[in-house]
């Protein structure tokens, strides 16, 4: 009889698939120990934004908190990021949630990257279920290769799949569209990356030759100015020998008038926020450093 029941009980469970979901692993955060990576210049203003931000393991990369994956997908995606981590030198973090205590999907984004101990360079992509809609935050170098324009590219990649619930293939058409990207080089290299994860245009060389022309220029007119000055003529006739020079009639002929007119477009504004140039536009995130990206409701 008790065999019988555990046949029962085995042909039940091979014919009801059950449905299971990896758990995304925390550590603990509170006002004594709030676990930030030592990239953070810290001070107090930042105690609400760090407590409220998940502190995770950094290395297991897919943080699945709305639990939208199964586990074998998991597992595909973490060795489709690592791939992308190793031959492209940028960090990439996938998290999924269900509620936002931050208000935004770019605060939550940024503060996720930047409170725990990731990389100074690198992409998160986020799926905010509350809300429908999904985020791609860079910092440090990845803004340097991914500005406005290849932001929604990598949107745009991610779009369908995203808006048909297909979120495994959505985040791969991500990757892989971020991995094209990279392969074709930096855009913005007006710009570059301080310490401190702070993104800086960087001064032209004619600027160093305008401040290095200024005490000649300075020099120059201390100089003149000491000189005696010379009473300029007032008439003309103090240059002219008048008795070589008869004019016996004068008169004044228009020959020729010609207008030309050329159109200059006005200058577009930008509606970005933060910094902008070349299509990229970025903001500092609570912890002070930069950040760029962009979303899309799904």
């Amino acid at each position: 009889m008790r065999k019988l029941k555990l046949f029962i009980i085995l042909i039940i469970s091979l014919l009801i698939p059950l449905t299971t979901y990896a758990s995304t692993n925390t550590c603990t955060r509170d006002k004594n120990n709030l676990n930030i990576p030592n990239k953070i210049d810290y001070n107090s203003n930042m105690d609400d934004n760090i407590l409220s931000t998940p502190c995770v393991n950094a290395t297991e990369k897919v943080y699945d908190f709305a639990e939208l994956l199964t586990p074998e997908e998991e597992n595909m995606l973490y060795e489709e990021i690592t791939e992308f981590i190793n031959n492209k030198s940028l960090d990439l973090a996938v998290v999924t949630i269900n509620n936002n205590p931050k208000g935004s999907v770019e605060k939550y984004a940024d503060d996720f990257f930047d409170y725990n101990d990731f990389s100074m360079d690198g992409l998160v992509f986020l799926i905010d279920m509350s809300t429908r809609e999904f985020y791609i935050s860079t910092a440090g170098k990845a803004m340097l290769y991914y500005d406005d324009y290849r932001i929604e590219r990598l949107l745009d990649a991610a779009f369908t799949n995203m808006h048909n619930e297909n979120y495994q293939e959505a985040i791969i058409s991500f990757i892989n569209e971020a991995k094209y990207y990279y392969d074709e080089g930096i855009v913005n290299t007006q710009y570059t990356i301080t310490k401190d994860g702070k993104i800086v245009r960087k001064t032209p060389w004619i600027i160093f030759i305008i401040i290095s022309l200024i005490p000649t220029i300075i020099i120059t007119l201390q100089l003149a100015l000491r000189n005696k000055k010379v009473s300029l003529a007032t008439n003309a006739d103090n240059y002219l020998g008048t008795n070589k020079i008869n004019i016996t009639k004068s008169e004044d002929k228009l020959i020729d008038s010609h207008t030309s007119s050329i159109y200059i477009p006005p200058v577009e504004s930008s509606s970005n926020g933060g910094g902008h140039s070349s299509g990229g536009s970025f903001h500092s995130g609570s912890s002070g450093m930069s950040h760029g990206g962009g979303g899309r409701h799904f």
